[in-house]
């Protein structure tokens, strides 16, 4: 798992043709620069096969204004479903806690043994 990620509890559920997937995470505080951001990207992986699951964003505080401004024209559905976003998070107020992170994919064969990583980008 990766340094900057916490994960508290995890479960992976198949319900009929999908896979539920819930975790309790923990981002400690990261330094962000106010113009930033940082994108943890939650990977289903078991072997040769991987998958990657909507990710979270972490911005600077400026950066994060700059977001929620476009939430506000566009609607946060349009800004989450076009860029594959779970959620966004302010580095300065919203790190440091537990956070709930929940999807649902298409189940395939290989996912009952796979696990979740996440990569920093």
């Amino acid at each position: 798992m990766n340094q900057l990620i916490n994960v508290e509890e995890s479960k992976k559920k198949k319900k009929g043709n999908s896979l539920q997937i819930d975790l309790d995470i923990n981002i400690p505080y990261i330094p962000i620069g106010e113009n930033e951001s940082i994108m943890l990207i939650p990977t289903l992986t078991e072997g040769k096969h991987k998958q990657e699951l909507p990710y979270i964003l972490i911005n600077g505080s400026e950066r994060h204004k700059g977001y929620k401004k476009l939430v506000r024209s566009l609607g946060e559905e349009a800004i989450h479903s076009g860029y594959k976003l779970y959620k966004a998070f302010d580095a300065e107020k919203d790190l440091n806690h537990s956070h709930s992170y929940s999807v649902q994919v298409e189940y395939e064969d290989w996912m009952s043994d796979a696990e979740v990583n996440f990569t920093k980008f």
